[in-house]
């Protein structure tokens, strides 16, 4: 399935969207990251990890991102049977929970 984003001058009709009473609808998150290469994986399953590959898009909502250096690389240690069982012991959840380290500089 595709979706299409309207982004046309840097978001200005998505982050311009308000409610009836003038509260902000939208508020794009990480847009630095939207359009770069990366992985991305659904939030919750029911089976095991299964990264794919996201070229030039925008990601969110029931899914999250990685990105990383080398892709392909990435994508394929993470597809891995050894991640897979170390997957399984520090996370043996159905939610695929994200950790982000704060930029400390």
């Amino acid at each position: 399935m595709t979706f299409v984003v309207d982004w046309a001058n840097d978001g200005q009709m998505l982050k311009g969207l308000k409610t009836e009473d003038g509260r902000q609808k939208s508020r794009p998150q990480n847009v630095v990251r939207y359009f770069s290469d990366g992985i991305t994986f659904s939030s919750i399953t029911s089976s095991l990890f299964s990264g794919r590959k996201m070229k030039r898009a925008i990601f969110g909502g029931g899914g999250s991102a990685i990105f990383a250096p080398e892709v392909d690389y990435a994508l394929g240690l993470l597809n891995s049977k050894s991640n897979q069982f170390f997957m399984g012991i520090m996370n043996p959840t159905l939610n695929m929970l994200v950790y982000s380290p704060r930029n400390k500089s």
